[in-house]
């Protein structure tokens, strides 16, 4: 009893090893894509469509975040650096599948700098204090990088 017990263990060890080794690794390309909001799609050139879903019938997160990375390097090899998310789906197990468009854009920076600047103008104070919002927004979703994100902080808190 005890002998089985322990293969039975060693076995979902060595599962869940496999499982974690086989997830999708961001490539250089996809890690220069981020995901735009639909209504900047206009300002940039349509590559093409495409879908991706997990490997595996469970795994739940892995894959969640597997299909995100699939999503990213899918684009960035087809000369892309941006996607929108036409749905993300899971069966309720752990598998996960998504449809997306690809778009070649001018740069994320140039469509962040263009949202925030299109504003309605308000007092210098509250349009300050809702650019600062907007933009830690998109960088909290991914839209724009890190350095991206310091770069436009600066520039509003700059703003006089």
């Amino acid at each position: 009893m005890l002998h089985s017990n322990y293969l039975a263990h060693v076995t979902l060890i060595a599962i869940a090893l496999l499982i974690s080794g086989c997830a999708s690794k961001l490539t250089s390309a996809g890690s220069k894509t981020r995901q735009i909001e639909r209504s900047w799609m206009n300002q940039c050139k349509y590559i093409g469509s495409s879908h991706t879903s997990s490997s595996f019938k469970f795994g739940g997160d892995a894959n969640y975040q597997s299909v995100k990375v699939d999503i990213r390097n899918i684009t960035g090899a087809n000369g892309g650096n941006a996607y929108v998310v036409n749905d993300f789906t899971s069966d309720g197990s752990g598998h996960y599948q998504s449809s997306f468009e690809m778009y070649k854009c001018p740069n994320n920076r140039a469509l962040l700098i263009q949202n925030v600047d299109s504003k309605p103008a308000k007092s210098n104070t509250s349009n300050r204090y809702d650019d600062l919002e907007r933009v830690k927004s998109l960088y909290d979703k991914g839209v724009i990088n890190e350095e991206e994100y310091k770069i436009e902080k600066s520039k509003i808190l700059n703003k006089k």
